[in-house]
C-alpha cells in the first residue's frame, strides 16, 4: 500500500523535471559577427588615421577572438564571429579607444548591445541583435562612431620683408644723427 504514493510521487517528480530542464540540442551553435562604421567629417585630412574599436564582455558573455577590430579612415569593420552554443541574453559594450593623431576628436559614444541567443522547437540555435547608444532613447541599426577632423591652420603669411624692427628704428635713429650734426656744428 505504501509503495503506490511513493511510485506516484516519483513519477510526478520525474515529470516535472524533465519540463522543467531546457532542451539543447547538440551541436547546432550559431554565430554572430559585429561590424562598426567610421565616418570622419570636417576637413580633409592629409594620411588617413587608424581607428580602433573595441567590444568587452558583460558577465562572462561569449567573446570572438580578437576584441579589437581597425578601421583605416572613414569605412567599416568587422569583429570576429562569436560562437553561441546555448539560449540566452548575452551583453555587451563597443566604443572607440581615443587615439593621439592632431587634428581629430574622437567619438566618446559607447552602445549597449545584447544578443539574443533563442532556440526552436528542433533545438537550432538563433541570435538576434539590439543595440543603443548610452544616453540615447531610442535602438540604434548599427554602430557609428563619428570623428571630426579640423585642418591646423598653416603659419601665417609673412608680410614685408622680415627684417627686424630693431635694425630699422637703430637706422632711423643714426641717420636723424647724421641729419642733426651738421646743423649744430655750422652755428659755431
Amino acid at each position: 500500500m505504501h509503495k503506490k504514493p511513493i511510485l506516484f510521487l516519483l513519477l510526478c517528480l520525474l515529470m516535472v523535471s524533465n519540463c522543467a530542464l531546457p532542451v539543447y540540442a547538440a551541436g547546432t551553435p550559431c554565430e554572430v559577427q559585429l561590424e562598426v562604421e567610421n565616418r570622419v567629417t570636417g576637413d580633409l585630412p592629409d594620411t588617413e588615421e587608424h581607428f580602433n574599436f573595441v567590444l568587452e564582455p558583460v558577465d562572462g558573455a561569449p567573446m570572438p577572438e580578437k576584441a579589437t577590430v581597425t578601421v583605416h579612415g572613414a569605412g567599416k569593420g568587422v569583429f570576429p564571429s562569436i560562437t553561441y552554443t546555448e539560449p540566452g541574453d548575452f551583453c555587451y559594450t563597443l566604443r572607440e579607444i581615443p587615439g593621439e593623431a592632431e587634428g581629430y576628436t574622437y567619438d566618446k559614444t559607447l552602445y549597449r548591445l545584447t544578443v539574443q541567443v533563442t532556440t526552436d522547437e528542433e533545438g537550432t540555435l538563433s541570435a538576434a541583435i539590439y543595440m543603443a547608444a548610452e544616453g540615447s532613447e531610442g535602438k540604434a541599426e548599427h554602430a557609428v562612431f563619428v570623428n571630426p577632423y579640423t585642418k591646423k591652420p598653416d603659419d601665417p603669411p609673412q608680410t614685408g620683408d622680415g627684417r627686424s624692427l630693431y635694425l630699422w628704428t637703430a637706422l632711423g635713429c643714426f641717420g636723424l644723427m647724421g641729419l642733426l650734426f651738421p646743423a649744430f656744428h655750422v652755428k659755431k
